[in-house]
């Protein structure tokens, strides 16, 4: 068990570590020097590289969000106030007087709002195309830094936007989304140099679950200041935490990946990879068609005031949390089942469950709030279990070019995002109930196509192009 887990994070994603040789991780006299005099935080250090990290993703993602919410609050405005925008047009926000009235309305189209919304997207593809080499010249710590400040200006600069001009408003959004890009890159970024082969579920777990512009300034600070790219270069790492996080790791993965040339062609045209791909499709429809539209369903379709409706769209992240958690140790206790079972099992539970979901959201009554409120949030909770079932499957399959078929993931995630909008703005007029079970239907069924495709073609063992 402890070479699969030891497999599955040396390959969980390709990152170039500048890290001692095995023969000098043993001595811990060369490790450190001065250990005597230093400050090593209880040898949790690690911990706190944790922390910071789950915080900046956070924000990052927080920020990439939150004018999602923005829709729902000036909707409310306009129900609030009595008057009604036309169907073909959004409130973006309004400005009102000492006295309390209206001062000036600033009203952006349907297919304008579509585009808003697609920027976070359209940056994201920016970020993730930059990222690599710019962590191979200037390091994780410098670059997640900088990336991090681009969502805090930009976030901190969208009340200004907002009130100007259409286009500040989608450059804003492209800054925040080329921040955004760095979620799914930091979770071997960061897991990798710093997590010990026992801990590396926890790590994966937390830093792929998420808890607004000043906060973000400072978590990206206090991250730029404590953060190394090694432990070994922290100084209040010690000896005795550096050889726990280091123990048993392959130390000579990434140099052998070095230079090697990516086989391309066999890998996108392996049955398996496309089987993948196929599910990373099914899997990201099914996930962001909630994930970016969540409060608006929750609030304009389902009448939850903007309370209930924050709440209810955090409910889901929480909940996944706590199954992500779980899910990790409990996939590698199920030794009984071979280790290609355990993954069509999770990767089915979650997106079959998921589909399942849509269906069920598509023929209930619109009245039933409550029970929509449950299968939206069962929908998401689903959804997270998917990273022990098709990633996990990547990781084990895909060996030392993981992190091709993860830029793969991230871009249909990015792309899924970019188009979804435009596609919602076009079949879905004013919020209508019946509109929005046409496009869960519709979910629900490429979800569980992609899903039989994965299981039926699913393979476990490393492919021969990794050899």
């Amino acid at each position: 068990m402890i070479l699969q887990k030891q497999e599955i994070l040396n390959v969980i994603l390709n990152v170039p570590l500048k890290i001692r040789s095995e023969s000098t991780s043993t001595d811990n006299s060369s490790c450190k020097s001065g250990e005597e005099n230093g400050f090593y935080c209880w040898n949790s250090t690690r911990y706190l590289i944790l922390i910071i990290s789950l915080i900046c993703f956070s924000l990052t993602l927080s920020n990439a969000i939150a004018f999602n919410f923005t829709i729902v609050c000036v909707h409310r405005d306009l129900d609030k106030d009595g008057t009604k925008a036309a169907v073909t047009e959004v409130v973006l926000f309004r400005n009102r007087s000492s006295n309390g009235n209206i001062a000036d309305t600033y009203v952006i189209s349907k297919d304008q709002e579509a585009m808003v919304i697609s920027a976070v997207a359209a940056g994201s593809i920016i970020g993730s195309l930059s990222l690599p080499y710019a962590s191979s010249k200037l390091g994780t710590r410098l670059v997640f830094t900088i990336y991090g400040f681009i969502s805090a200006i930009s976030t901190l600069l969208s009340p200004f936007a907002l009130s100007h001009s259409i286009y500040l408003i989608i450059l804003m959004r492209i800054g925040q989304g080329i921040a955004n890009s760095i979620g799914i890159p930091g979770l071997g970024a960061i897991t990798s140099p710093w997590a010990p082969i026992s801990e590396s579920g926890i790590f994966l777990s937390f830093l792929s679950t998420h808890l607004q512009g000043g906060l973000t300034v400072f978590a990206f600070g206090a991250f730029f200041v404590f953060f190394r790219d090694s432990p070994k270069f922290h100084k209040n790492v010690s000896s005795k935490e550096l050889n726990e996080i280091i123990n048993g790791k392959s130390l000579n993965s990434n140099e052998r990946s070095k230079g090697l040339k990516t086989p391309y062609f066999k890998i996108l045209t392996d049955k398996s990879v496309i089987g993948v791909i196929i599910a990373c499709i099914g899997g990201a429809i099914g996930f962001q068609v909630f994930n970016q539209y969540g409060p608006l369903y929750l609030s304009q379709v389902l009448n939850l005031n903007i309370k209930k409706a924050g709440i209810g769209a955090a409910i889901p992240y929480i909940c996944s949390l706590f199954v992500k958690t779980a899910c990790g140790p409990i996939s590698d206790r199920l030794t009984f089942l071979s280790q290609k079972t355990r993954v069509i099992m999770f990767a089915s539970i979650s997106q079959y469950c998921m589909a399942l979901c849509y269906i069920l959201l598509a023929l209930m009554p619109f009245k039933s709030d409550t029970a929509a409120q449950i299968l939206y949030t069962l929908a998401l909770t689903f959804s997270g279990i998917s990273c022990v079932g098709t990633l996990k499957g990547i990781a084990l399959q895909a060996r030392q070019y993981t992190y091709f078929l993860l830029t793969i993931s991230a871009f249909i995630h990015n792309g899924v995002v970019l188009i979804f909008p435009f596609i919602i703005s076009a079949f879905v007029q004013d919020n209508n109930p019946y509109h929005w079970s046409t496009i869960f239907y519709a979910v629900g069924i490429v979800v569980t196509i992609s899903v039989t495709i994965f299981n039926v073609t699913c393979e476990i063992e490393p492919r021969p192009w990794t050899y």
